[in-house]
């Protein structure tokens, strides 16, 4: 119950912000439509709010975010007043839409309640929640001038002109969720990890609006059709996929482009706008540009694209240039003035622009097919069902849609322009990135993915113009036609959704107690710098955010604003699979077997281990706290031992294989450990070996190569290595001391 009410506070909180500004902004020939803008203005007001709490160097939302409620609230006061007795009549016009915003946000919460008793973060598989808490920590607790600990650690963060962390966000990364979590987070009390998730879902709830208005006004459905639009959108796969991975910045940029595509094509159409509505539409222009800029920024070279050429050939078709001078002024203004209050973001174009060719960002993402744009998909992968069902169902919607645009053409005229406007620039930008992505075999599929995402409010209005069939005065003979592709829309939704739930249900990415527990090290004043090597992007990533007021240094370059340097750390934060255990370590969490433990670097006998060559990525599972690591055959791990000294230690191993076959662990020419290993997990102790000053090669080898077995994970794998331990040697007068090698085999 606790995430149903703080998602629903969320949205609360969001609408208060912005029904003040939408009141007061919507032009007079919409003025009763009014609550579609609200969610929109909301999110671009606070946002904006801590900007400039940011830029004017004030410490963090901790010192204004009450204070800044009085803004909306005047806002709202004078909104109310313009609006006086008719604001009821208003909202009720709107019900069934907010009834299927609380529906929606009920379905996308349900998982993350299952999950966990208690308020924390999740993911599917990406690690930007964890990205975003560190941004959100930044703008709630420190100001542009902090420079300590991990702040102004420029070694570490330093990204072209970007020398210190604050900027970070500023400049490059996505401004505008952070800053949201941060001013919901000062506002409730609560930590960026319990909000996370819950505001996410609450940015796919507020989003149903814009949709339903995009569809209604600007692609011309009627109020029943416009409604469906809105539906599919909330409920389908591909949203819910931006969700469970934490896409906030994709969910804002969508709702941003919605509302300046809506005013490009109100622009177009008509012939000469009064000054006053010029005016309303202008401010809310101004809304969406500052909120383009605010999350993805990148995307504002882009984002009139489908309004532009609306706008263009509607200037060609009615030969007037004049019309074409007019739009451009209307959108141009705005889009000035957004430039100017977000003047810092707009500087860092040009090098955000230089990251995408630098680095390969995201993953792989399927090619979608007409079927799949109706979110029809066969996994929580977005994988696509058998080729038979594809050319099925895409023949059955493409049919749909060319009897739809052909079918009583003089009456259906007004709308076909719009409609080719809204999807030909994305499809064509969608095509090309898939395209490059097969032929240079990089992550540009993951580029389609969020261009197509951000445009899908207006592309989905026009993927299901067939439901003005159902009008009055259509062929009855395609009604039930209409409503068979409803439900076929709505089961096949529900299929791929069934997948994701189950997976958020049980997520193997959560925030946990040993990461949440990594707080309470930035007050040990004995802990003066860290380095992070906990093994994967989720855990270094946490516990960046954990210990901004630490300096922290990366063995591996850890998104953006976190490079590999020298581990000059006090300390090392280990949580990998092989590591070195010494006495008075600090464990965190995991009882025998610790998931994450803190190792002092200048203690006597201190021994650093890493991985080396010939291995895949680490595999944890934040829920039960095990993990794992396979090799791809033979492999290899670095021991380090920073003193001139020779180090006794002993060793455990623990590992299985997909088939038996021998393991042998070797130091050089020293044999460690030869033992036949099993598919089931096995244990031994390694006897005392010596580890030379300087650096050390462990290898684990066998005679047999790394197979592929069957199923659908196809990399090349020999042994799977879920603990290697190295323990300083008793002493020799110890009774344990000379202890011959222990095999113990562990069932699964």
């Amino acid at each position: 119950m606790l995430f149903f009410t703080v998602a629903s506070a969320i949205i609360l909180h969001t609408l208060f912000w912005g029904a003040g500004l939408a009141l007061i902004a919507t032009p007079r020939p919409w003025r009763r439509y009014w609550p579609v803008f609200v969610p929109v203005c909301g999110l671009m007001l606070q946002s904006t709010a801590v900007w400039i709490g940011a830029n004017c160097g004030l410490p963090g939302t901790n010192s204004y975010a009450w204070a800044s409620e009085a803004l909306p609230a005047v806002l709202l006061v004078l909104g109310v007043w313009r609006r006086r007795g008719r604001i009821g009549a208003d909202l009720a016009r709107f019900g069934w839409l907010g009834l299927a915003m609380c529906v929606l946000l009920a379905i996308a919460v349900w998982p993350f309640a299952a999950a966990s008793n208690r308020l924390t973060s999740s993911s599917m598989g990406s690690c930007d929640a964890a990205d975003y808490a560190a941004g959100a920590r930044v703008l709630r607790e420190f100001s542009k001038d902090d420079r300590i600990g991990f702040m102004g650690l420029r070694e570490v963060v330093e990204l072209h002109s970007v020398d210190n962390f604050f900027d970070h966000w500023i400049r490059l990364n996505h401004f505008a969720p952070s800053a949201l979590i941060a001013h919901h987070a000062g506002i409730f009390g609560l930590r960026g990890f319990e909000i996370i998730n819950v505001f996410t879902a609450g940015l796919l709830a507020l989003s149903l609006p814009l949709v339903f208005w995009l569809a209604r006004s600007g692609a011309r459905h009627g109020p029943g059709g416009a409604f469906l639009v809105s539906v599919f959108y909330g409920f389908s796969p591909l949203l819910l996929y931006a969700v469970y991975h934490v896409a906030i910045g994709q969910l804002l940029a969508a709702q941003a482009i919605a509302l300046l595509t809506w005013i490009g094509f109100v622009a177009a159409r008509a012939h000469r706008l009064p000054p006053r509505t010029c005016c309303g539409l202008g401010l809310l222009a101004f809304v969406g540009f500052c909120l383009v800029l605010g999350s993805y920024h990148f995307i504002v070279v882009v984002c009139l694209a489908p309004a532009a050429g609306y706008a263009a050939l509607q200037a060609f078709a009615r030969r007037d240039v004049g019309l074409l001078a007019r739009w451009s002024a209307l959108m141009t203004a705005p889009l000035l003035a957004a430039a100017g209050l977000y003047l810092g973001r707009v500087l860092g174009l040009v090098e955000r622009m230089r990251l995408f060719r630098e680095i390969d960002f995201g993953w792989k993402i399927p090619l979608l097919t007409p079927e799949g744009w109706l979110g029809i998909v066969a996994s929580r992968t977005l994988g696509p069902h058998d080729l038979w069902f594809r050319l099925l169902l895409g023949t059955m919607f493409v049919a749909l849609c060319i009897w739809t645009i052909w079918s009583n053409p003089g009456r259906q005229r007004p709308w076909r322009l719009a409609s080719f406007c809204l999807v030909a620039p994305t499809l064509v930008g969608y095509a090309y990135l898939h395209w490059r992505a097969a032929v240079h075999g990089t992550n540009a599929s993951y580029d389609a993915y969020k261009l197509f995402a951000v445009f899908y409010p207006g592309m989905l209005a026009t993927f299901t113009m067939w439901l003005r069939l159902l009008r009055p005065g259509s062929v009855g003979f395609w009604r039930p036609v209409v409503y068979g592709a409803v439900v076929t829309i709505l089961v096949g939704n529900l299929f791929a959704n069934a997948s994701m739930w189950q997976r958020m249900r049980t997520p193997s990415l959560i925030v946990n107690d040993p990461l949440i527990r990594l707080r309470g090290l930035e007050g040990e004043s004995q802990v003066e710098s860290i380095n992070v090597l906990t093994g994967d992007v989720w855990s270094r990533l946490w516990a960046n955010s954990m210990l901004l007021r630490k300096p922290q240094f990366f063995r591996y370059d850890t998104y953006e604003g976190r490079k590999a340097t020298p581990l000059r750390g006090s300390f090392d934060l280990v949580g990998s699979v092989c590591r070195f255990e010494a006495p008075g370590l600090q464990s965190l969490g995991g009882g025998e077997w610790p998931f994450l433990l803190l190792q002092n670097t200048r203690a006597p006998g201190f021994l650093r281990v890493t991985i080396g060559d010939g291995w895949h990525d680490l595999e944890s599972d934040y829920r039960t706290l095990a993990k794992a690591r396979w090799t791809t055959g033979n492999a290899t791990l670095v021991i380090d031992n920073p003193s001139r000294e020779a180090r006794r230690v002993v060793g455990r191993v623990r590992a299985s294989t997909v088939d038996a076959r021998p393991l042998e662990i070797a130091l050089g020419d020293t044999i460690l450990l030869r033992v036949a290993t099993a598919r089931g997990s096995q244990v031994w102790d390694i006897p005392e070996f010596v580890i030379q000053p300087g650096r050390n090669v462990v290898e684990f080898r066998s005679d047999r190569p790394g197979i592929i077995p069957p199923g659908k994970d196809r990399r090349k794998r020999g042994f799977r290595i879920e603990k290697f331990v190295i323990k300083p040697a008793p002493s020799r007068n110890h009774p344990s001391a000379g202890v011959t090698a222990k095999t113990a085999t562990v069932q699964k």
